[in-house]
Formats: structure tokens, sequence, C-alpha cells
């Protein structure tokens, strides 16, 4: 992967299905997907099995998530959340 050599433009690609097996995505590609910089607070998120949540406090790589149908905060680890895809920024 050449990233460190594009100026404008990155194009980034990953294969589900090879040889009839289904592949999963690199664990750096997932990391891109989300951007650490847009988790502050006030950002809406949407978590794969707690739902719709505002980020109340990002501190050093604890993210406090108030999440609506729980109706109450939770503390989760960033690097983890990333890891496994569990966050997606809402638009």
């Amino acid at each position: 992967m050449a990233v460190t050599r594009a100026k404008e433009y990155l194009h980034i690609y990953s294969v589900k299905e090879r040889y009839n097996k289904e592949l999963s995505c690199s664990r750096f590609v997932g990391e891109m997907l989300l951007d650490r910089e847009s988790l502050k607070a006030g950002t809406k998120i949407e978590h794969k099995s707690y739902g719709v949540g505002t980020i109340k406090a990002n501190n050093q790589g604890k993210l406090t998530i108030y999440f609506d149908e729980l109706k109450k905060e939770r503390i989760l680890d960033l690097e983890y959340c990333i890891q496994n895809k569990l966050l997606t920024v809402k638009e």
C-alpha cells in the first residue's frame, strides 16, 4: 500500500470475497474509516449494540456516550471500538 505517496486523493479498495471465501477488511483500512478527530463532544454516533448516542466527552481514548435507547451513559474504549468496527458517525 502506498499511502505516503498520495498527494491529492487516495482511493482505498478492499476485497469482500476471493475464491468464493469471504474476507475480512484489513484492520488498517478499518482504522481509516473512522476519523478520531471528529469524535468530540456533541457528535452523534451509532454503536452496533447500543444504538444511537451522543458523545459527552472524549478523554484520552475513553468516550463517554449517552445512548438514547438505554437512557444512560456508557464509557467505551475508543481503540476497542475502532478495531471491532462498533462505531459510525451519524451525519
